[in-house]
């Protein structure tokens, strides 16, 4: 019968395309190699970034500093005063000039598990076996008309990110995440541009975050200036001011 070939022929050309679909591990291998080694970014224990954050018509220079094996520091301004956010490994602390009277005050809960996800600088993707994350190829979709693969990332503490690289470069275009903070579930998603090499490794220099939450879409617009490879970093600067 018509319709039976017609389903086997769909059958067919569908078991082909499976086939012709990558490996997920080789292509997490590819965006590791893409990006300078995988090697290379592991020995990489300390990394300063340095640019401009922009959010509507607010714009403020940025420092952020990491330091391996779980240290982050991102400092900013809003309206001439400074703003910081860290992690030490142990301790999340935050100074806000409109938070109590700008004392340090510590985190907890979810604003606590932000910052010591964002203390990985690798990403979830990089070097997943070891963080204990899993992967799953998730799909085909373009990113601003590229086309692209699309990853999920289940990560060990259940968590779960989407990530897209480019079928031609294997790098990251785009990564997509939700959270809960303070009861109320947030989108975050992320488009990386302007790739440039620094060192022997390739960072995006431009990233545009989309944030929804409560029905509203808030965009944050990052441009890297200069980039530092394990330069030195005194261990007090990640450390709650005591």
């Amino acid at each position: 019968m018509v319709w039976m070939r017609s389903l086997m022929l769909w059958t067919l050309l569908g078991s082909q395309a499976l086939a012709a679909a990558p490996a997920v591990e080789d292509l997490a291998a590819g965006f590791e190699q893409a990006r300078g080694g995988a090697e290379a970014w592991r020995d990489l224990q300390t990394l300063v970034i340095s640019g401009t954050m922009q959010m509507d018509d607010l714009q403020s220079p940025m420092l952020l500093e990491f330091q391996r094996p779980d240290r982050v520091r991102l400092q900013f301004q809003v309206q001439g005063m400074t703003v910081v956010q860290a992690y030490d490994g142990e301790h999340g602390w935050s100074v806000a000039p409109f938070v109590e009277e700008g004392l340090p005050t510590l985190m907890f809960g979810d604003e606590l598990a932000e910052m010591r996800e964002m203390a990985d600088f690798a990403g979830a993707l990089a070097d997943h076996k070891r963080k204990g994350n899993q992967l799953s190829l998730d799909g085909e979709e373009a990113v601003a008309g590229v086309p692209s693969w699309r990853i999920k990332v289940t990560k060990a503490n259940g968590g779960a990110e989407l990530w897209w690289l480019a079928k031609d470069s294997l790098l990251a275009l785009r990564t997509a995440s939700k959270r809960v903070s303070s009861g109320q579930q947030i989108g975050v998603a992320s488009v990386l541009a302007d790739y440039r090499e620094v060192g022997g490794l390739l960072f995006p220099f431009s990233v545009t975050n989309t944030i929804q939450r409560d029905g509203a879409v808030l965009e944050q617009v990052i441009i890297i200036d200069q980039i530092k490879l394990n330069p030195t970093i005194d261990n007090q600067r990640f450390r709650f001011p005591r």
